[in-house]
């Protein structure tokens, strides 16, 4: 399994942002009720356990 990142998009630059950098992969983003926050699981190579992250979007 390779590593993945959650990005975000932004329609009025129409430019990609990556806001994760974690080692192994990043899964299961779901954004706060006001839009300010991202929750996302991660899993890493040897870890058996999942993490649970919560990160704003910040601006680009």
């Amino acid at each position: 399994m390779g590593e993945s990142n959650i990005a975000v998009y932004d329609f009025g630059t129409k430019k990609l942002r990556e806001i994760t950098e974690l080692d192994g992969d990043e899964i299961n983003p779901d954004w706060s009720a006001d839009g300010q926050l991202i929750l996302f699981n991660t899993f890493e190579m040897g870890n058996r356990y999942s993490r649970i992250f919560v990160t704003g979007a910040g601006s680009p």
